[in-house]
């Protein structure tokens, strides 16, 4: 049987959900069926990279710097021209345009897979005019939850017929806690027995809401609950969170760990798990969280009402309300076997709906639908 040949172009191989569903995905298609000749990455080569390229999988980077540059363009055009694939599935922005661009050129046959993974609202409306005037090129968009579909549909102008949504996945059974991951990290950070420690990940950027949280942490010490909060990731509003830990005199009680590969570890060490952002799709950092049984607080956000059941499976708070965070800590400490037996419900809940096998599975019928 002849394999179809999947050439996957990312903008980033750094950290992130985006780049971590690439490597699922890249690495666990059904070699019987389909053929992956390489990842091409736009920046240069992040962490992921080196995690394909453990996987057998290929990594080119065209080193490209933050705006796009017709040299770019045509490197790009070599290797596609090279690799000759059926499917193209560009990942982020910057990947998605290139892509688009390329075939449009008319040089090539292929079919178009896009996934954003964000929502657009973000873009300057330059950008949003730029997605609108070729999303045509695509043959179809994969949304990471109904929420972002729905925003492309009646936003950005998407024909219905072309986006389809793709839950991300996770694997369960990579997933258990580390008591000695969890000592370690504690006593690094200087985190006692006792303390209940809040853990946050995510790029530190106005989506990720992280203020909303330092401010509820500052509630927290306030009224002299022994919490502490981890928050792990990197950004272009890490320093500025860092100084306003310091100048509230927190910085024995809010830690910054930076970018984590080995995130099982790291949440081993947290007590309860909190996503305060302002918008999300459906992010990968939860439903980790989920099967390593932690009680999770998230905000009542787009694609994350679609993971989380609240008061089942978790809490769901309002956005930008520390306010609603405090509270729902509060409830959690006093009721400790209330958030055990959240974290178990979330535990099966995450397994039955958002496994990584499944999510793959998706994936493989979309793109072999498109090449018959």
């Amino acid at each position: 049987m002849k394999k179809t040949k999947v050439l996957y172009v990312t903008t980033s191989t750094n950290v992130g959900g985006a780049e971590k569903t690439l490597f699922l995905l890249a690495s666990r298609l059904d070699r019987r069926q389909f053929e992956v000749p390489e990842v091409v990455c736009l920046k240069p080569l992040g962490p992921y990279a080196e995690k394909l390229k453990q996987a057998a999988i290929p990594v080119e980077t065209l080193s490209m710097k933050w705006i796009p540059t017709p040299m770019d363009f045509l490197a790009l055009l070599e290797k596609l021209q090279a690799a000759r694939p059926q499917i193209v599935h560009a990942f982020l922005y910057r990947a998605i345009q290139l892509c688009r661009l390329a075939k449009s050129v008319g040089q090539l046959s292929f079919k178009l897979v896009s996934s954003p993974r964000v929502h657009y609202r973000s873009r300057a409306p330059v950008l949003r005019w730029l997605d609108r005037s070729v999303k045509n090129q695509d043959d179809l968009m994969v949304s990471e939850s109904m929420a972002s579909r729905k925003y492309v549909l009646e936003s950005m102008g998407y024909e219905a017929a072309k986006v389809t949504t793709i839950y991300n996945g996770v694997e369960a059974g990579a997933w258990s806690r580390s008591q000695q991951g969890r000592a370690d990290i504690r006593s690094r950070f200087g985190v006692a027995d006792g303390d209940v420690l809040l853990g946050c990940v995510g790029r530190f950027h106005e989506q990720k809401g992280q203020r909303h949280l330092i401010r509820a942490v500052k509630s927290l010490a306030d009224r002299k609950a022994a919490v502490k909060c981890l928050f792990i990731g990197d950004g272009p509003d890490r320093a500025r969170m860092q100084e306003k830990v310091n100048r509230w005199g927190l910085s024995e009680r809010i830690f910054f760990a930076g970018e984590q590969m080995d995130m099982r570890l790291w949440l081993s060490a947290m007590d309860i798990f909190v996503l305060p952002s302002l918008w999300e799709g459906t992010p990968n950092v939860v439903m980790e969280a989920m099967v390593m049984r932690l009680p999770v607080i998230a905000t009542r956000v787009d694609g994350v009402q679609e993971l989380i059941r609240h008061g089942e499976t978790g809490w769901l708070v309002p956005p930008a309300d520390p306010k609603a965070i405090v509270a729902a800590v509060e409830n959690l400490i006093i009721q400790p076997t209330l958030a055990q037996a959240a974290g178990h419900r979330a535990r099966a809940y995450a397994e039955r709906h958002f496994d990584v096998g499944r999510m793959v599975k998706e994936y493989e019928k979309a793109y072999l639908s498109l090449s018959s």
